[in-house]
């Protein structure tokens, strides 16, 4: 008998392209957002060393939750939950920075130079905007929030900054 996985995936089909949630029981573990299907079993094999099995959100509590969630945000204008379950991995200044951009509420942006000093590391904010591009978990870890020094968009690993211009609309950002 194959032992089951303990990780699944499903792929959501939402207004910015398609995105693919992989979750366990308890959390979100990946969000890949405007890939093709073949670049996701890639990728996601590689960061996790298997490949989660494809499930029906329907059929799983964690990406059920996530579904409704994205649901509610793409079509009913509702926020995206600021505590979701995610698991992120990373390195320690990387999850320093995913936990602050958490903290950034629904309609809000900020600087990558504020998440910066917010987390203790002043001139990092390079850095940041790194940890921003290699965040696992966009959308619930809410880097499309994050700007420029002089509020420009820039970066988003999720489908670049028209994609990006697109969410913060959905966020009725100003």
């Amino acid at each position: 008998m194959t032992p089951k996985l303990a990780s699944h995936f499903t792929a959501y089909h939402s207004p910015v392209g398609p995105i693919f949630i992989t979750a366990d029981a308890d959390a979100i573990l990946v969000v890949m957002m405007n890939v093709p299907r073949e670049r996701f079993t890639s990728d996601i094999q590689k960061q996790l060393g298997e490949l989660p099995e494809e499930t029906d959100s329907a059929n799983h509590k964690m990406l059920n939750k996530a579904v409704k969630a994205l649901d509610a945000f793409f079509h009913d204008g509702a926020a995206l939950p600021m505590d979701f379950p995610v698991k992120p991995q990373g390195t320690d200044f990387q999850k320093r920075v995913w936990q602050a951009l958490q903290e950034i509420p629904s309609g809000k942006f900020v600087t990558y130079g504020l998440i910066a000093r917010k987390i203790g590391s002043p001139n990092a904010s390079r850095a940041v905007g790194a940890a921003c591009g290699a965040n696992p978990v966009p959308l619930f870890i809410p880097c499309h929030r994050v700007v420029g020094a002089d509020g420009s968009l820039i970066g988003f690993g999720g489908g670049g900054v028209e994609v990006k211009t697109k969410l913060l609309e959905l966020e009725a950002v100003k």
